[in-house]
């Protein structure tokens, strides 16, 4: 079962079709492990507070985390949050189109993170207050011909 989700920086940064746009340059690593009991998911209120230390520690080692860090780094959370909640009854055999449907109530009823990605984005002198702002990408004449 998913265990952790880490986040990290990418080597998408330096990509001419990300930089300055404000797009995730943060790969999730997700940690999993063979659990012989099934984990407390933590609560969904505790969230934000975990998020503010990882955005924090990305910022202590020179990242500047974009609204797009901040929607990834959410997002495999909940991701990881889902995992542990269905872990103890995944049906393996279940057809896909049942799996995304209880994937996707899962994933609805762990809260709003949508308020939850508007708060991290909007704390002032905070890890999130110092986001750098997306820039509109440039694009050359010749681009369409690369």
């Amino acid at each position: 079962t998913c265990t952790q989700a880490i986040p990290c920086p990418a080597e998408m940064g330096g990509s001419i079709h990300i930089h300055g746009t404000g797009s995730s340059i943060v790969d999730t690593v997700f940690v999993c492990r063979d659990l012989a009991e099934a984990q407390e998911v933590m609560p969904f209120d505790r969230l934000e507070a975990l998020i503010r230390v990882q955005l924090a520690q990305l910022e202590s080692a020179g990242m500047k985390p974009t609204h797009g860090d901040i929607r990834c780094i959410t997002y495999g959370h909940i991701t990881r949050l889902a995992v542990l909640t269905l872990y103890p009854e995944w049906d393996d055999q279940a057809l896909m189109p049942e799996k995304l449907s209880l994937l996707g109530r899962v994933l609805d009823g762990l809260g709003d993170y949508t308020s939850l990605i508007a708060r991290l984005l909007a704390v002032p002198g905070g890890s999130a207050g110092k986001l750098k702002k997306p820039k509109q990408p440039v694009i050359a004449p010749h681009a369409a011909a690369v």
